[in-house]
């Protein structure tokens, strides 16, 4: 487990494991993944979503407002470098 938070969308595959942060679910083979589950290097892990550009999307949204806000108090405090700059900038 990281000491700061870096988040990612995880696919999940049938046998139960999840992605990891270099795998970009967005480009993999339709149907590799059962569930998209938003994910943190902290440990943290959110609710399975359907493995489809909703489910992606909601994936996200868990990870920005659910989890990567609240742990940093509403700062950008504790969050990897690389995570901190894209939400400053909204993205």
């Amino acid at each position: 487990m990281a000491d700061f938070h870096c988040g990612y969308v995880a696919g999940r595959y049938r046998d139960g494991a999840l992605s990891d942060t270099w795998t970009d679910v967005t480009r993999c083979a339709e149907r590799t993944f059962l569930a998209y589950v938003a994910r943190c290097g902290c440990g943290w892990l959110g609710d399975p979503q359907p493995a489809n550009p909703d489910g992606y999307y909601t994936c996200q949204h868990e990870l920005i407002s659910t989890h990567l806000s609240s742990c940093a108090g509403g700062t950008l405090a504790g969050l990897h470098p690389t995570v901190a700059r894209r939400h400053a900038r909204g993205s």
